[in-house]
């Protein structure tokens, strides 16, 4: 049996849980409960036992605590017990034995009767981001719910196996309710082609243009503004930079002014402000006029290879593609008009948007078409 990586210690077949990237949840909690079989006085283990605190008015149970597995015990009159915080079935076992022992030692008839894992816990991150929304209002929305102005997660309740994720914007996704940790694999290999589905292609570079309205000399502000740089016999305009945002800026005699390199359109317009600043203090009347979005290019990855040739020859009215001269084959979108960059390895580039949501349909679109094309 081929076994990769670790798990909090535990081997994960892999090819039985196959999961897309090879990535495997990691178990973060384990939830077990234990019958210790008699009463206890909760007052009397709390003054007694290290580690240990009650607080009848808060919670009606002593809350204990060991190092090693480093774990937590809810203990209750009934004796009844919960133990929580440990990383793997075993660790809870031990804990909740060490729990026993204790209440043991303070002089109770304690036995150890009844364990039973109640809850597993995992996380992991899919390394994209997702669209939250399209996703709620896909066909999985009989199994979500999500309000992003009372919790950022979009809640997924899995009807097989019963587990419920929630699913963050970013990528990262919790799973909880599993009683096995099979279960936590099964379902992270059912949600994982889902998710690709609503994958967010990232921001990479987004091109403004401003209109400084007036001339400026280029050789002043190249001498006098910092990390400005100018060679008219290589390109006829001073080339600025700022670290915050990391951006870069090119200023032309006639005041028009092109911002390069911010991942955000807000950062975009922060930055040409700073560079129109940064004119305006050398003594140029600068303002700030007619800013506008020209580009947004985004990139991702679909995570498994494209049979290119044939895709360039089924659609190829819209499409470019020459390996011998360039790798990638351009598929020029009609609506949006995006052009797309497609690498045999599954990475795309879209460029041409003027706004962000231009990007995300085009992938859209697109995503379909190069499942029909994935190379086995």
């Amino acid at each position: 049996m081929a076994y990769q990586g670790l798990v909090c210690n535990q081997p994960v077949d892999l090819p039985k849980h196959p999961s897309g990237n090879g990535i495997v949840p990691t178990i973060q909690n384990v939830v077990s409960t234990v019958n210790l079989d008699c009463k206890v006085d909760l007052k009397a283990v709390a003054l007694h036992a290290r580690n240990a605190e009650y607080n009848p008015r808060r919670f009606a149970a002593v809350i204990m605590r060991i190092r090693e597995p480093k774990t937590t015990a809810l203990i209750f009159a009934s004796g009844k017990m919960v133990c929580t915080g440990a990383k793997t079935e075993e660790q809870s076992k031990l804990a909740a034995r060490k729990y026993a022992r204790v209440v043991q030692k303070l002089g109770y008839p304690a036995k150890f009767k009844d364990f039973k894992i109640q809850n597993i816990v995992g996380s992991c991150d899919v390394k994209f981001p997702i669209r939250l929304e399209l996703l709620e209002c896909s066909a999985h929305s009989a199994f979500i719910s999500y309000n992003a102005e009372v919790f950022p997660g979009l809640m997924y309740r899995m009807k097989q196996p019963k587990i419920v994720m929630l699913v963050f914007q970013s990528g990262k996704i919790v799973l909880t309710g599993a009683k096995v940790r099979d279960e936590i694999y099964t379902a992270f290999q059912n949600i994982y082609p889902v998710l690709t589905e609503f994958r967010i292609p990232i921001p990479r570079n987004i091109v403004s243009t401003v209109n400084l309205d007036c001339k400026v000399d280029l050789k002043a502000i190249a001498l006098h503004a910092r990390n400005a740089e100018y060679n008219p016999k290589r390109f006829a305009a001073v080339i600025m930079r700022i670290r915050e945002p990391k951006t870069t800026a090119l200023i032309f005699a006639s005041g028009k002014m092109v911002c390069t390199g911010a991942k955000t359109e807000a950062q975009s317009k922060l930055a040409a402000r700073k560079y129109a600043r940064v004119v305006q203090k050398l003594g140029f009347p600068a303002k700030f006029k007619d800013f506008k979005i020209q580009n947004i290019v985004g990139s991702c990855d679909v995570k498994f290879p494209i049979r290119l040739e044939v895709l360039g020859c089924t659609h190829s009215a819209f499409t470019s593609y020459d390996p011998e001269i360039f790798p990638g084959l351009i598929y020029r979108m009609k609506q949006p008009k995006i052009v797309l960059l497609i690498f045999q390895s599954g990475k795309i580039v879209l460029t041409g948007a003027k706004v962000r949501d231009e990007t995300y349909t085009a992938f859209e679109n697109i995503y379909p078409v190069l499942t029909e094309f994935r190379r086995n």
